[in-house]
């Protein structure tokens, strides 16, 4: 990727070793990046708001549905093992991902717990694969669908 910034006499993403940390942290939506088991490995500001879970260390290494608060999470055997998990939207694409390498992008509907009350919420999952050798990883993003149709218009 090659930067054009005004007045800068290089255009090599090296001058700005941050940028890419800096540009994942602004996105407007949650961004989390999975592992190989579709751990979370890494997520941006918008997607620790979206969490049940703190302090931060503690949601590393977690399921996206256990991070979330999916009221599911803890059933069985956790995360990805329900009855639910199998009818998931974010589960069947996440998986799906992890196993193709293709992305994909559906509507998700979840239910979440928050403040020992239960939230129906829909989101636009979105995910990705990232190859950073040797590692397979997958970004997936988030939007409350909810939040977005309260938006005003321009």
């Amino acid at each position: 990727m090659t930067l054009c910034i005004e007045g800068s006499q290089s255009s090599d993403a090296e001058q700005f070793p941050d940028y890419y940390e800096q540009l994942f942290e602004v996105l407007p939506c949650a961004a989390l990046v999975l592992d190989q088991a579709a751990s979370i490995v890494n997520f941006n500001r918008a997607g620790f708001a979206l969490m049940a879970k703190e302090p931060s260390e503690e949601v590393m290494q977690l399921l996206a549905g256990e991070a979330l608060g999916c009221v599911h999470a803890n059933e069985g055997d956790g995360c990805g093992t329900t009855p639910f998990c199998r009818e998931c939207g974010l589960w069947r694409v996440v998986t799906e991902t992890l196993r193709t390498r293709i992305g994909g992008r559906r509507i998700a509907s979840m239910s979440l717990v928050r403040n020992d009350t239960v939230v129906e919420t829909r989101f636009l999952l979105t995910t990705a694969p990232i190859t950073l050798q040797p590692h397979f990883l997958t970004l997936m993003t988030l939007q409350d669908l909810g939040e977005l149709s309260n938006l005003e218009d321009c």
